[in-house]
C-alpha cells in the first residue's frame, strides 16, 4: 500500500481550513450578564487600594472601624505603662516563681517581695530582690523550698511605679 504524499503547504492553506467559531451565533444564547460583560457595560471594580475601600457605603463602614481599632491600638501601646506578670509552678519540692516586668525605664531601682501562702492563708515564705533594671524588660526569679505553697503575692516596686499581684502556683 501505498500513502499519498501531501505537500504541508497545501493541507495548512487558507482555503482548507474551516473556522466553526460565531462570537454572535455564542453570544445569543448567553446569559444577560455575559452579554453585558462583552459589551463593556457591566460595572468594573475601582482602582486603586484606597478608592476600592471607600467605593460603597458597606466598605466605608469597615474602613472606618480599622482606622479607629489601629488608633486605639498606637495609644494603647503608647501609653501603656509598666506591665507585670506574675508565674509560679511547683516541681517536686520547689516552688518556681517568675515576675516578667515588661515597659521599665533602664536605670530605675527595683524592689521585689515575694511572699508565699499556703492552703489556710498563712504565709509560710518570703523573699525580697532589690535589683537595678538595665533594660525595658526584666524578669525576677527565685525559689521557694515547701510544697504546700498555693498561692504566691508579689509587691513590686520600679521606680515610683508599684504594684501588688497574686498568683495560684501551678502543680506539674
Amino acid at each position: 500500500m501505498a500513502q499519498e504524499i501531501i505537500n504541508p503547504d497545501d493541507k495548512d492553506s487558507e482555503e482548507n481550513l474551516v473556522f466553526y467559531y460565531n462570537r454572535e451565533e455564542r453570544l445569543k444564547n448567553a446569559p444577560q450578564n455575559v452579554k453585558d460583560y462583552y459589551s463593556g457595560k457591566m460595572k468594573t471594580a475601582p482602582k486603586g487600594l484606597f478608592k476600592a475601600l471607600v467605593a460603597t457605603k458597606e466598605l466605608r463602614y469597615v474602613f472606618a472601624t480599622l482606622c479607629l481599632v489601629f488608633a486605639i491600638v498606637l495609644v494603647a501601646g503608647l501609653t501603656m505603662k509598666n506591665t507585670f506578670e506574675l508565674n509560679a509552678f511547683s516541681f517536686e519540692d520547689s516552688v518556681y516563681v517568675t515576675l516578667k516586668v515588661i515597659k521599665t525605664k533602664p536605670g530605675e531601682n527595683a524592689q521585689i517581695d515575694f511572699t508565699a501562702y499556703d492552703s489556710q492563708g498563712a504565709e509560710v515564705n518570703k523573699k525580697t530582690i532589690t535589683e537595678e533594671i538595665n533594660n525595658s524588660e526584666c524578669i525576677f526569679r527565685t525559689t521557694f523550698t515547701d510544697y504546700d505553697i498555693i498561692r504566691i503575692k508579689a509587691e513590686a516596686k520600679c521606680g515610683e511605679k508599684e504594684k501588688v499581684i497574686f498568683a495560684a502556683v501551678k502543680q506539674q
